[in-house]
């Protein structure tokens, strides 16, 4: 018996983990995404206990600079931020997928650049720089 509840512990506590939990780090939101019913929810920094159906991404919100990069004298860039309350539009109008943080300022770049307003981002600052 002592070893059947050894076992469990040994095995269940890592699997509860992996299947279970997410942790979302200061100055990030969680996007939890939930493929069983397709709803999206913002997650605050934090341990959330989520079920197993349930994807999590969690972009920076801190700000951050996007360029288009060219040899040009005058270049655009812009300094933006991810705006958490906008979060489920984002995944509304990007949908839901895995980005890393190179592939996020991508992103972020066409949608600063396409003169429409989005209210998961916050174009904080346009400057041309010499």
């Amino acid at each position: 018996m002592f070893w059947v509840l050894l076992a469990l512990l040994v095995i269940g506590t890592p699997l509860f983990y992996l299947l279970c939990l997410n942790h979302v780090s200061i100055n990030h939101v969680g996007i939890a995404y939930n493929s069983r019913d397709g709803t999206v929810e913002a997650q605050h920094p934090g341990w959330h206990l989520t079920s197993p159906f349930v994807q999590v991404m969690s972009p920076s919100v801190l700000p951050f600079i996007v360029k288009i990069p060219s040899k040009a004298r005058l270049v655009n860039q812009r300094l933006v931020k991810f705006n958490p309350d906008g979060a489920v539009d984002f995944v509304k109008e990007q949908g839901f997928e895995w980005l890393n943080d190179q592939e996020f300022e991508s992103v972020m770049l066409g949608y600063a650049y396409s003169g429409k307003k989005f209210p998961f981002l916050d174009i904080i600052e346009s400057t041309e720089s010499k």
